[in-house]
Formats: structure tokens, sequence, C-alpha cells
């Protein structure tokens, strides 16, 4: 009985064909264009120099690295089809899939994952990771400072076995190794394509070539980056979406306006100021994450070159105040430098939670008993905060000016600037107090600690302590884990507690809108948000 109206159907259909009409689109089409924001447009999505997590968003769209993270932060397989690691996880070799195209039908082999390693680790690449990279491989450090590929260096830390087989030999015993290399600085490059125009290859659709499920078609700088779904992913049909666009809006208003009229399915984030509009809505959408914000210190400059002063200031602030209060979007108060979520040596409990609490409770009396151990008898002067410039950081600025103010007498300048400009300035030590923030790149204790190394270029307080050194360097070559714990415990109680080079606020979490008909989508602790295999659904 069903055959006569098919048949009218397409008699119909015909007709409107044959006069030229076009046909109106069936009513119950879903959309499958995803718009996702992810703020204020990366400085770089060329996988040997990105460094943040907006580029990191767009890579899992248009490139694939070996393992991809689920909303648990577990690896599943991607660009390769199969992994295995030796006892103490200094070797891990990955077996890659034969059907992986680049989007120009290019194979995907090992000599391109090793050559991205070679890239970054070539110091006139300038990469963001490079020093992170070198430190963990077998011979990376000895490559950079020999100039890297372009002096002809050999880097033994990573080898193409065959063409579908990729080795990396590590420097020290790394569990986390099998998250990490999910990071988009582990991504392959294809060199024809990067040796082709090595500074602007990722800024053009007739440049850039991928080999994720989605390929670039259109990059307009300060505005969008468009992609359509690749013919030539090996996994082309579990995906749902036709086209991802990415746009670049920094500013939270525009942010909000643009999610309520539907040209964004997905916020970078949730303003502060529309919390309790969009509390307990479907859009709504929280999860935790692996990131601290916190207040860095420059040791080097009056006042902040005396701990007693950095020790005060961390406790005359009631943290509670900007979770609770003030952001409402699922932050907690600091217990540490690092967050809840890493797994302790015995994987029974967290870290957070053998570690301890290095904060303590809000005191401002004691704060200002720190500061008289100290040899501080008047107010503190002359000390400044900076900030990049958005709306809630501005907010949290204020309450802790307020806060130094009311508990230690200490009158402190807040300072904005935009995000280029705080980089630049944390990173060459012109500052005297400033926001900080760390999102872990892996579920391990050392990819905090290690931050605060006298050797690390990202140690923007310039803090130097042969023992903290030592400490987290006797945890990286530590092949017992609960000894290798203990150290990390040790490192974090100097730096936080004892040195107090950081004021640990809050665990971040992650706070954005969704459209309410899109499914499957999430974050996991890295901050990745996985869009790529989520759908759209009849609401």
């Amino acid at each position: 009985m069903f055959k006569r109206p098919l048949r009218i159907a397409s008699i119909l259909g015909a007709l409107i064909l044959a006069a030229g009409i076009a046909p109106l689109p069936a009513q119950d089409t879903l959309d499958k264009t995803i718009r996702v924001n992810i703020g204020g447009e990366p400085p770089s999505i060329d996988p040997s120099i990105m460094n943040d997590l907006g580029a990191n968003n767009e890579m899992q769209a248009l490139m694939e690295g070996l393992v991809r993270l689920d909303g648990n932060s577990k690896p599943h397989p991607a660009a390769a089809e199969s992994w295995e690691h030796n006892a103490d996880f200094t070797v891990w070799t990955f077996k890659l899939r034969k059907n992986a195209k680049w989007h120009n039908g290019d194979p995907v082999t090992a000599n391109d994952f090793v050559y991205s390693v070679q890239r970054t680790l070539t110091p006139e690449t300038t990469a963001g990771y490079a020093e992170i990279m070198y430190r963990l491989l077998k011979g990376g450090e000895d490559y950079f400072k020999a100039g890297g590929m372009t002096k002809g260096a050999t880097l033994p830390g990573v080898r193409a076995i065959d063409d579908y087989t990729v080795e990396y030999t590590l420097n020290y015993p790394a569990p986390f190794f099998g998250t990490f290399i999910s990071w988009g600085s582990w991504f392959p490059q294809n060199r024809k394509a990067v040796e082709a125009s090595p500074l602007r290859w990722t800024l053009s659709p007739t440049t850039f070539v991928g080999n994720g499920p989605f390929r670039m078609t259109d990059y307009k700088a300060k505005d969008r980056l468009d992609s359509t779904k690749s013919e030539t992913y090996w996994d082309k049909d579990a995906i749902f979406w036709e086209k991802v666009v990415f746009r670049f809006i920094d500013d939270d208003n525009t942010e909000d306006a643009a999610f309520r009229t539907g040209e964004l399915d997905v916020t970078e984030t949730l303003a502060v100021p529309q919390v309790n509009y969009w509390k307990g809505k479907p859009e709504m959408r929280q999860s935790p994450s692996l990131g601290t914000i916190y207040v860095q210190f420059n040791v080097n400059e009056a006042p902040f070159d005396n701990k007693f002063v950095r020790r005060a200031f961390s406790k005359a602030l009631q943290r509670s105040i900007i979770t609770d209060k003030l952001l409402r979007r699922g932050e907690t108060p600091s217990k540490g430098f690092i967050p809840p979520g890493i797994p302790d040596a015995t994987g029974t409990t967290d870290f957070r939670t053998k570690a301890g609490d290095l904060i303590g409770a809000f005191d401002p009396a004691a704060a200002k008993k720190i500061l008289a151990e100290g040899g501080v008898t008047g107010p503190v002067t002359g000390a400044e905060y900076l900030y990049n410039t958005r709306e809630e950081n501005k907010m949290i600025a204020e309450q802790l000016q307020q806060m130094w103010r009311r508990g230690l007498g200490a009158d402190v300048k807040i300072q904005n600037a935009d995000w280029d400009v705080v980089v630049t300035r944390t990173k060459n030590n012109d500052f005297l107090s400033a926001r900080g923030s760390w999102f872990g790149d892996y579920m391990d204790p050392l990819g905090y600690l290690e931050l605060f190394q006298s050797t690390n270029p990202r140690n923007s307080p310039r803090f130097k302590n042969p023992k903290y050194d030592q400490l987290v360097e006797s945890a990286r070559y530590e092949k017992d884990s609960v000894k290798r714990e203990q150290f990390f415990i040790e490192a974090e109680k100097l730096l936080v507690e004892d040195e107090a080079v950081i004021a640990p606020l809050y665990t971040n979490a992650f706070a954005y809108l969704a459209q309410a008909n899109i499914e499957g989508l999430g974050t996991n602790l890295m901050g990745q948000k996985l869009f790529v295999r989520a759908k759209r659904v009849k609401k």
C-alpha cells in the first residue's frame, strides 16, 4: 500500500527538477554543521609551534595523532591501531593503521611522526613544547643543542622501524606517555607541505595538509576557520558532521549572544554574569579539569623577593569567595598546585588526597604574623598584580586586591593587558605578581612540578632552588612508584607551602554552553572538547 505515494512523490520530484525549481529540504533534516567557538584566535595550529587549548581543539578535527582520548581521558586507537610498552615504560611502540591518509591522498607513515618530532626539536622552529619533549626523549637535549635537523643531528629517541611502526625511547619511566601522545605537539606532519611553505603552511586551505576527520576549506584571520569532512579519513563513516566551523570570539558577551541566536553551537566558556541564567538548563555543560589557576610571584623583585611576604599574600586569600560566590561554575578552592584527578602511586586514591592540603584555612591573623616573622613591620608597598584582559579575570583581580587590603593592609595595583602582552611580560620576568594557569598535558605530577625547575624556560618567577630541582629530577628517573610519589610530595610542599612561589587559587572547571540537541559532546580532564564524534539529534 506504500507503493503509490512513493511513485507520486518521485514523479513530482522529477517535474520540479525539470522545471528548474529547487525542492524544499525535508523538514526533519538535521543540521550537520557544528559551530564551535575556541575563544581568541590561536597564535598557531602548526603542531610544532602550537601551545594552547584552543589550537589543540582545532587540531582534534584537522589532524590526528597516534591516539585520541575519550571523556574519561583514556586513550583509544587513532592513527595507531595498537601499541605496547616495555616493563618500565621507557620504550613505546605504535603500530600504524595502513588505511590512514593525508588530505592530499598520501599515506600516513611512521616517517611522518619521526619528521614531526625532529622539526619540533630543531631550535630554529621555536617550538613551545621543545623543552618538555627533548627532556623526555632519549638524546633529545643533545639533538636540540646540536642544532636539530638543520645541522644533521641524530635523534635516537624516535625512529621508524618500518613504514607503519614508530618507536619512542624515553630517558625515564613515563607511564603517562600513552596519554601525553594525544597532545597536538606529537601529531604527524606532512613534510612536503611544511617544507613548501615553512612559515605559512597552516594559514590557507591551499597549503595546509592534515590527516584528521576534517580538512580546512576557508580561513579568515581574527574571525573563523571552516572545514568539511575529509573523504580520505579512514573512519569517515563514523563522523556525523559534514562541516565544522571554528569561531574566534574572545568577548564573553558577544559569544553568549551568538549562542542564543544559533550562530554558535558550542561556546568556549560560560561567562560569569550569565551563570544564573543558564544554571539548570540543558545547554549548560560542566566537567572537571586538571587546570590550576594561581598567582605567581616574581621571586627576584621586591616585595616578593621575601618568601614571608609571598606566604602571607597566599594565607590572606579567602579562595571560597572566588569559587562559590563569584564564579559558581564548579570550580573548587585549591589545596595545592596539583589538582584532584591524578591517581596516587597505588592507584587506590587521589594524589591530591595523599599529598594533603598545602593551603590551609583562610586566616588573615596568621598572615600578619607571617609578615612579622619576615621582618615586615609596616604595610607592604609597591605590589602589583598583572592579568590578561577578560571580564572574569578583572573580577577576580579586584577580589584579590580587596582581600590583600583587608587582610594585610597592602595596596596592590592591578594591571590588565592583552593575552599576548601578558605572555611576553611573564616570559621575560617583567612583572611583580601575575595571574597564572596550568592545565596538565598528561595525568602525572611531573607535568606540573617540572614547570618551576630552574632550567625550565616556562619558569616565569625565575625560581631557583637546588633542593627543588633535585627532588623533581629524582622523581623523574625513579622507577619505584612509591618513592617517586614521595619525591613529588616533598617538591610540591617546598614550592607551595615553604617558598610560596605561587599561590594556587582554584581548580578550574570546564563550563560552557552547547545546543540541547547535540549529544555525545564532552570535555575530558585535558580540556579537549569532544565534538568531533558528537552528533545532532531530534528533540
